[in-house]
């Protein structure tokens, strides 16, 4: 995860995220791990 982290961050201007029946735990998991690397603090109006 790290290596596509600094592969693919520098480079990310728009994502998308989507979620279905065919998304598993580890997905998330995982999901979950790069979004707390790209916004390692939360925004003012998030609680």
């Amino acid at each position: 995860m790290d290596e596509y982290i600094q592969i693919h961050s520098p480079k990310l201007k728009l994502f998308c995220i989507n979620d279905n029946e065919n998304t598993f735990q580890e997905n998330r998991d995982t999901l979950k791990i790069y979004l707390e690397y790209l916004f390692p603090e939360r925004a003012p109006w998030e609680k």
